[in-house]
């Protein structure tokens, strides 16, 4: 999910530190205190990195890269879904760059 999402931009540097804070406070400390309560069972195993990657540490650091522009890496409009209320699915997309031609 981090993959995914790490590709995602909040051009508004505000909202996308607000946002970030938001998304730390909900899940690093669940799953510091998963770590806490279960971490010494999963360390026991011998496949313990398969199921266990990161700290809690790393993932506050990780978590708090979400929605910034990356380096060497162009912006671009993205697509998403909404769902009417009739249930149908349509696609739009989102203009972030429109020309002035595509605004009259």
């Amino acid at each position: 999910m981090f993959q995914k999402q790490s590709k995602w931009v909040i051009s508004d540097r505000d909202l996308q530190q607000k946002t970030c804070h938001l998304v730390v406070q909900a899940v690093v400390p669940v799953y510091r205190s998963f770590m806490q309560n279960y971490g010494p069972l999963v360390e026991q195993d011998v496949s313990a990195s398969r199921y266990v990657k990161y700290s809690a540490e790393d993932l506050d650091k990780m978590l708090n890269t979400l929605f910034l522009s990356k380096p060497g890496r162009p912006m671009r409009a993205g697509s998403f879904q909404i769902k009417n209320s009739n249930d149908k699915i349509t696609s739009a997309m989102t203009g972030l760059y429109r020309s002035a031609s595509t605004l009259k």
